[in-house]
């Protein structure tokens, strides 16, 4: 089945060189991460915006 049981963003609010801007948090289940991962919407979404991220980081876990 797939679900998805979370999506938040937050904003940093705190100014530093060490610190990321935003952050978007993902929960969903296993089917729906690999169906996202190919869904045509998300491939161009990286086509046409990832140039614009300067770093990220993405923490997997069950």
């Amino acid at each position: 089945m797939t679900e998805l049981n979370l999506f938040a963003f937050s904003k940093n609010c705190i100014n530093r060189d060490n610190r990321y801007d935003i952050m978007i948090q993902i929960d969903m289940s296993r089917e729906s991460l690999e169906n996202y991962d190919h869904c045509q919407a998300h491939i161009i979404w990286k086509e046409e915006f990832s140039a614009f991220i300067e770093k990220k980081a993405i923490f997997d876990f069950e």
